[in-house]
C-alpha cells in the first residue's frame, strides 16, 4: 500500500511470513520504485536471517 501527498509518502507492505513493514519518507519525490526495491531487498535479508535463526530460537525456549 502507498500512500502519497506534497509532505511525504508512505509504504506497508509484507514483510516477513509474520511481519510487516512501513517506511515514510519526508521527501515524496522519491520514486516508489526506489523504495519498493529497498523493501524487497531488505525483505530477502530478514527471511533468511529467520531461516538461519528459526530452529536455535526453538532450543532456547525449551
Amino acid at each position: 500500500m502507498e500512500v502519497r501527498n506534497s509532505n511525504f509518502a508512505a509504504f506497508i507492505d509484507i514483510f516477513t511470513s509474520n511481519t510487516y513493514v512501513m517506511v515514510v519518507m519526508s521527501d515524496p519525490s522519491i520514486p516508489s520504485a526506489a523504495t519498493l526495491i529497498n523493501i524487497r531487498n531488505a525483505r530477502k535479508h530478514f527471511e533468511k536471517l529467520e531461516r538461519v535463526d528459526g530452529p536455535k530460537q526453538c532450543l532456547l525456549m525449551r
